[in-house]
């Protein structure tokens, strides 16, 4: 005849944790830590929000002398960084009003530079959702990267209009003449820095062989699309603008300044 054999007749049973290999204490007193990590396509400020809401309503089932807190969050530094592109951007539109303004002496131009800004960003965003690329520490120090030089490309390029619509061209031929004349730096300019990124890539790629060097790259290539992105965009912009929006000045001439009168000349004598 056989026999019922329990468990608690052959071992001991109790509660405990799934492994004894690490543990973790708070304030010197023992407690359970939970580790969450997103999926690479999940994001990670959506995911630590919905993990702080959850916390939040499962608290309110807690026995009295059990309670939970987040002591390493990395989706902070991600909102930092958020937060000083937007300091950065706000900067950028106001030194850009007060270089364009000092300089050009035009609120259009102005305007015409301002205006490059939020249309690059839009392009530039556009592409890299559609190339299936995510905002991450690398993308966005990337798109500082492209603000500077969005706003030095449409800056020469409203300059030099300006400069050939005071010697009496009109808008549509200066512009079209701006273009033939800077449209090579400029892009020798962008292709610069996107190649230099590119083949830090490529060179970090190569000294970690033993690594697959496939993420690196492709980070590498992001960061490089953001200024190749971004200036494309803005640069049909200026001259769409400045097409519209200057405004034709008439030729400097000595005759224009025939009225005027100094007020005091101040020659040093040695």
């Amino acid at each position: 005849m056989g026999q019922l054999v329990r468990l608690k007749d052959v071992a001991t049973i109790e509660l405990g944790s799934r492994s004894y290999s690490s543990g973790a204490q708070l304030n010197g007193h023992d407690s359970a830590y939970l580790g969450i990590y997103p999926t690479p396509s999940a994001n990670a400020l959506r995911v630590a929000d919905a993990v702080r809401a959850e916390l939040e309503r499962l608290s309110t089932r807690f026995p009295d002398d059990l309670t939970y807190e987040v002591k390493f969050d990395t989706t902070s530094f991600v909102a930092a960084t958020i937060k000083e592109i937007g300091v950065s951007l706000a900067l950028t539109m106001l030194a850009v009003v007060v270089v364009v303004s000092l300089f050009l002496q035009s609120w259009r131009a102005t305007l015409i530079v301002a205006l490059a800004i939020p249309v690059s960003l839009v392009g530039t965003f556009a592409v890299l959702y559609t190339l299936g690329y995510s905002a991450n520490t690398l993308s966005l120090f990337a798109i500082i990267l492209a603000l500077t030089m969005v706003v030095d490309d449409a800056i020469v390029v409203v300059e030099s209009v300006e400069t050939l619509m005071a010697e009496g061209q009109s808008r549509t031929a200066a512009t079209a003449l701006a273009l033939r004349q800077i449209a090579g730096p400029v892009i020798a300019t962008t292709l610069r820095a996107a190649g230099g990124i590119c083949a830090g890539g490529a060179a970090a790629g190569h000294r970690r062989r033993a690594v697959p060097s496939v993420r690196g790259h492709a980070l590498y290539r992001c960061h490089a699309l953001k200024p190749g992105g971004a200036d494309v965009n803005a640069r049909p912009c200026a001259p769409c603008c400045c097409v519209r929006a200057r405004r034709i000045r008439p030729p400097f001439s000595a005759a224009s300044t025939a009225g005027w009168t100094p007020r005091a000349t101040l020659t040093p004598a040695w």
